[in-house]
């Protein structure tokens, strides 16, 4: 529903747990206008529940098309905070399935990709929260299976673009 009423040209979003840095909404819109890009995502590190840094910057960060999508095939690879989105791409690719529980913004992040490159800002924009509370760890049980459903659904087509690629770049 929010993404439906917003009235601006790009969508982002926070996890009450997580935190942007101040600049991030501004560097990546930047970054996205320059590159005019529909999609991209940041870099991030990851913090305890103390808001300590515990990791080095773990974003993923794909050297070409064909890698995001070998990896997008098998699994999620992109942290929704880390994200910004032209508000047009949905309007292409549709909303997300809220059938889906606990992987919809893997299923969009599959739509998106299909239709639209993926742009990788280097630079760590986000701290994105480790706990025990955490949903990714309270449901990973459930995660896993609904990834699988997800991975399936777009099996064939993420396939199909991985062959037209390749066959391209040969």
């Amino acid at each position: 529903v929010g993404i439906k009423l917003a009235t601006g040209d790009y969508i982002c979003w926070l996890s009450s747990d997580d935190i942007y840095y101040p600049q991030k909404i501004a560097l990546q819109l930047e970054f996205m206008i320059i590159n005019n890009a529909f999609f991209s995502h940041t870099n991030y590190y990851a913090i305890n529940a103390k808001g300590n840094i515990i990791t080095p910057p773990i974003g993923f960060h794909p050297s070409n098309k064909l890698e995001v999508l070998k990896q997008m095939s098998k699994g999620n690879i992109i942290n929704g905070c880390s994200t910004m989105i032209n508000k047009n791409v949905f309007t292409s690719v549709g909303f997300f399935d809220e059938t889906l529980l606990y992987t919809h913004d893997y299923d969009l992040w599959a739509r998106i990709i299909q239709k639209f490159d993926l742009h990788y800002l280097s630079e760590p924009l986000l701290l994105s929260r480790i706990h025990e509370n955490m949903g990714t760890k309270k449901y990973a049980s459930f995660i896993k299976e609904e990834n699988k459903v997800v991975i399936d659904r777009h099996k064939n087509t993420l396939t199909q673009l991985i062959t037209e690629y390749i066959a391209k770049e040969s």
